[in-house]
């Protein structure tokens, strides 16, 4: 069977950081990572997990900087 060469490859995941910025250059608020989360902070992600939680894919957000401007949400 011939492979499918029409279709278009995938885009690469591309979440943004909604959380505080971290002292120290570790993080900076509304930073773009394309690819999924950055192997550099995998130490970081280990001290603190809930980081991991503040990284949202590009198109939620607006929707997430709602649900920090709300008292009572997750974020």
């Amino acid at each position: 069977m011939a492979k499918n060469t029409n279709a278009a490859p995938a885009k690469p995941e591309r979440l943004i950081y909604c959380g505080p910025t971290i002292p120290g250059g570790a993080l900076q608020r509304y930073a773009v990572y394309k690819g999924g989360f950055p192997a550099h902070l995998d130490d970081l992600f280990a001290k603190c997990p809930a980081i991991k939680a503040l990284f949202v894919p590009v198109a939620d957000l607006a929707k997430t900087v709602n649900a920090i401007a709300t008292k009572g949400t997750r974020e």
